[in-house]
């Protein structure tokens, strides 16, 4: 935390911008990222920002409240010390909520993200929306209470398969093939 400037128990979002120049989602606007930080920058509290793209950074930039790492950081511990994360893709809302910490992400197709949804159904703190102006009215109530939007997910990951036993057997597997 104190490497990019934050203390412990100051409040702070991760966010990881929609992909916005994929082909597949070039017929759909683009979401107005800059409101939405301002927004929760209003809120009194800070944004940790992994922009995907140079104009996204740049428009950050110019922002207060808006801390963009200069390096890769140990994101799974930035995680566990933010208060919501915001992720246009799968991985940063699974890793996020599978450690208890409200996950939003963002995605504005109508295809099923399965991951995602089983997560929820199994009860991890992960939510989908197709906008951030959807998203909104949930992102403003866990800002006010961030902590009754946590969970312990203890029991939840005791009740998952290891991957550990697949693996090796796929392992093994293809030692026999080789």
């Amino acid at each position: 935390l104190k490497e990019i400037g934050l203390e412990e128990g100051e409040p702070f979002i991760v966010f990881r911008p929609p992909e916005e120049k994929a082909a597949y989602l070039s017929s759909l606007r683009s979401m107005n990222l800059v409101d939405l930080m301002k927004f929760v920058v209003s809120k009194g509290v800070k944004v940790v920002l992994f922009p995907r793209y140079f104009d996204q950074r740049k428009a950050a930039e110019r922002l207060e409240g808006v801390i963009i790492p200069k390096r890769a950081l140990d994101t799974l511990s930035l995680y566990s010390y933010s208060s919501l994360i915001i992720t246009g893709g799968g991985t940063m809302a699974r890793e996020g909520s599978m450690l208890g910490v409200p996950s939003i992400s963002l995605f504005p197709l109508d295809y099923p993200l399965y991951v995602n949804d089983y997560l929820e159904k199994k009860g991890f703190p992960i939510y989908r929306f197709r906008s951030y102006e959807e998203a909104l009215p949930l992102i403003s109530e866990i800002l006010e209470s961030p902590e009754s939007y946590r969970i312990n997910t203890k029991p939840l990951l005791a009740e998952l398969e290891s991957p550990l036993a697949p693996i090796k057997y796929s392992l093994e597997e293809l030692d026999c093939i080789c």
